[in-house]
């Protein structure tokens, strides 16, 4: 779930400026592993998600014939959310926090006089993502640097007039596998597993797919 709010300007040389924001909550099925090097198992269960967004982007419209404006827009924004990863058997859960800045690019239906259907769709570029995460045992956490992928983003909506619009949304992250980062306690390399070897941890390969129903009322 989650309510936001949008503001949009548009100026005289075309360009049309707009703020987008947005705070969310929800519990959502999770399908992963377990962070640390070795040995890696397999975790169903479910996680539960908090975070905010805000949004920077601006939209200038194409040359085109007569009818539906389509327009260019780029943008930048960051999304921060906390997910819980619930306990699974006797796989103990853990908290995570991800702030993801982020840059997008895409082309915008805008529907004529105002009134009929819409729809943005573009990729977006995750960047400088670190994933915070506890260790196997306290005391120590151990940052992630996530590389990122190219990601999806898609919006099909219908405006019924100047102040209600409703629309199907779809928000995608992709990041590759991080690099692997050894676990330290003031500077030492820790053993809990007492196997001689210094535990570590990484993140594998990681996808979020989410889809949605959006509901709009405009000032």
């Amino acid at each position: 779930y989650f309510v936001g709010l949008e503001a949009e300007t548009r100026m005289s040389n075309g360009w049309t400026y707009g703020f987008r924001g947005r705070v969310y909550s929800g519990e959502v099925d999770y399908d992963g592993q377990t962070t640390g090097a070795s040995p890696v198992v397999k975790v169903t269960t479910d996680t539960d998600y908090t975070g905010a967004a805000v949004a920077l982007d601006f939209t200038h419209p194409l040359p085109a014939p007569a009818g539906p404006e389509v327009a260019l827009r780029v943008g930048i924004g960051v999304d921060h959310w906390r997910r819980h990863i619930l306990d699974s058997g006797s796989i103990s859960g853990a908290e995570e926090r991800y702030p993801i800045p982020s840059v997008s690019v895409g082309l915008v239906l805008h529907p004529d006089a105002g009134v009929g259907w819409h729809a943005p769709a573009g990729v977006t570029v995750p960047f400088a993502t670190q994933e915070e995460v506890p260790a196997l045992r306290p005391p120590p956490r151990v940052s992630l640097g996530l590389w990122p992928d190219f990601s999806l983003y898609a919006d099909l909506g219908y405006r019924f007039n100047q102040r209600w619009d409703a629309s199907l949304y779809y928000h995608g992250y992709r990041f590759k596998k991080s690099d692997t980062e050894v676990l330290t306690v003031d500077g030492n390399r820790v053993d809990f597993n007492g196997d001689g070897f210094a535990d570590a941890a990484f993140q594998p390969e990681s996808r979020q797919d989410a889809w949605g129903v959006r509901v709009r009322y405009w000032f």
